[in-house]
């Protein structure tokens, strides 16, 4: 969620804490994938810099309905 007010980001922080907050999901699966795959999603990349916005971003998706990006290796 970004937004690290030592280093001066323009973006707002969710948490009231200096630092800048990444939120990472983990899957651990009984067969690992044969190809390892990771997903990746930024509100300061999709422009989403104010508190209540981020808020409102929250509460309106879940796990299915954010816009993952892939990362390629």
């Amino acid at each position: 969620m970004h937004g690290d007010k030592r280093k001066g980001d323009p973006d707002q922080n969710v948490f009231d804490i200096m630092t800048g907050v990444a939120i990472a999901l983990f899957v651990k699966l009984l067969e690992p994938l044969e190809k390892k795959e990771l997903y990746y999603y930024s509100t300061l990349e999709n422009k989403i810099m104010d508190r209540e916005l981020k808020y409102g971003f929250l509460l309106a998706n879940d796990v299915a309905t954010v816009k993952w990006t892939i990362l390629e290796r």
